[in-house]
């Protein structure tokens, strides 16, 4: 799957999401293993959320069942903002130039 198919169907799923959760962005990670044209590779997003009120555990196994409907290889990350990150994963995902979706900047300027 291409550079561009593989953002097409990240951008599916982010307006599938984007209102179900209280998403602040949604980022297109990678794509594993190897090349971008592998068939055979996962497609990692990361789904920023805060002031989660499901369950971790069942908001993740839906979303996950959401991203099988827009395409099997994609594997949304669940991450919440609001908890602690000793590890620095945030800064990492936030690094990424791969936003998908925004909900600041969808906002527009105040």
């Amino acid at each position: 799957m291409n550079k561009r198919l593989i953002r097409h169907k990240a951008q599916q799923y982010a307006d599938l999401i984007k209102n179900k959760y209280p998403v602040n962005k949604i980022i297109l990670l990678k794509t594993y293993p190897g090349e971008e044209d592998d068939d055979d590779g996962a497609i990692e997003i990361a789904v920023l959320v805060s002031d989660l009120e499901d369950d971790y555990l069942e908001a993740k196994e839906e979303l996950t069942r959401l991203a099988e409907q827009v395409h099997p290889k994609l594997d949304p990350l669940l991450v919440e903002e609001d908890k602690p990150d000793p590890f620095g994963f945030m800064e990492e995902i936030k690094e990424n130039d791969g936003i998908i979706f925004d909900r600041h900047a969808a906002r527009g300027p105040s």
